[in-house]
């Protein structure tokens, strides 16, 4: 009888704590995931703002200087 009660109990909790523990597993895994993915995508958007800005920055500053310089001469 006691063995047949730790069967049922085993049967009928084993798929619970399997899928419990699988889901601890992927929820972690897919946290360094979405955290390195989130790092890559930061790291992207700054190169992307400041190869911008050192492309532009002395197109800009030229203007302006000749704007406000040589309009004043």
């Amino acid at each position: 009888m006691t063995v047949t009660i730790v069967a049922v109990f085993a049967l009928c909790w084993l798929p619970y704590a399997t899928i419990t523990m699988w889901s601890v597993f992927v929820c972690t895994s897919n946290r360094r995931v979405l955290e390195r993915a989130r790092r890559r995508t930061l790291r992207m958007t700054v190169t992307i703002v400041a190869v911008f800005a050192l492309c532009w920055l002395p197109y800009a500053t030229i203007t302006m200087w000749s704007v406000f310089v040589c309009t004043h001469m």
